[in-house]
């Protein structure tokens, strides 16, 4: 393992997944990464929609998986030794095969290098099975030593049709875009745009679930009720 720091710089704006893409960081193979901004912890099942404010440093640390992680030492010797011989007969073998179906040298290579891949792996897969998933690690009963702001369970239709309110109704309004969560220090802020209808519409008795939202604290809410003469928005940018 290396112990290199990469430091860069990025404009803001982005997720941090949009962040890491940009930064050339192969995510998918972040299997034991850790992400921090400034010093909040962010859970990688949150990296789609948090967006680090202007003058934010992430850090995102990478460390090796320790014992317990169910490897079988005997399926990695052999997949080390499945790659030195797809390297060492899949030039030979190539030119058999370049013979055979009547295509190039590099074509017949990678033909034969593909089947000693795909033989070796099934046999590697008879001989030392990956270990099974073990489900108790999922469980929803432990605790998250973390805690985040979580997204409500309204509707996103991109390119949906736009409700028609006639009369007085109870809505449950879908996403006008797609909410995020921004952090400043140890505080996270989750902003979200409710599409109600076709304006003007008269909005209120705001409520969370069944909740009054004048019962909640540090709640800051913009109504726009499609007037010409609204104000732009402040809080959902």
């Amino acid at each position: 393992m290396s112990t290199t720091r990469n430091i860069v710089e990025l404009p803001a704006g982005g997720t941090i997944l949009d962040i890491l893409d940009a930064a050339g960081v192969d995510v998918p193979a972040l299997a034991n990464a850790h992400l921090f901004i400034d010093d909040w912890y962010v859970p990688r099942a949150k990296w789609h929609c948090v967006r680090p404010r202007p003058g934010r440093t992430i850090a995102l640390s990478i460390v090796p998986g320790g014992g317990g992680g169910g490897k079988n030492p005997l399926r990695v010797i052999l997949q080390i030794a499945l790659i030195a011989a797809v390297a060492a007969f899949a030039g030979p073998l190539g030119a058999t095969f370049a013979t055979q179906f009547g295509v190039t040298a590099t074509v017949g290579t990678a033909l034969a290098g593909a089947a000693i891949g795909l033989a070796g792996s099934l046999l590697i897969n008879a001989i030392a099975p990956p270990a099974a998933p073990k489900f108790d690690r999922l469980s929803a009963e432990r605790d998250s030593p973390t805690y985040s702001i979580a997204g409500g369970s309204n509707a996103l239709r991109p390119w949906g049709p736009v409700p028609l309110l006639l009369g007085q109704h109870r809505v449950f309004p879908p996403y006008a875009a797609q909410p995020y969560t921004e952090v400043e220090g140890d505080d996270q802020f989750w902003r979200a745009l409710f599409l109600i209808g076709y304006g003007p519409v008269a909005i209120e008795e705001l409520k969370i679930g069944e909740t009054p939202i004048e019962d909640f604290q540090d709640v800051a809410v913009e109504i726009r009720e499609g007037y010409p003469t609204d104000p732009p928005r402040a809080l959902f940018t």
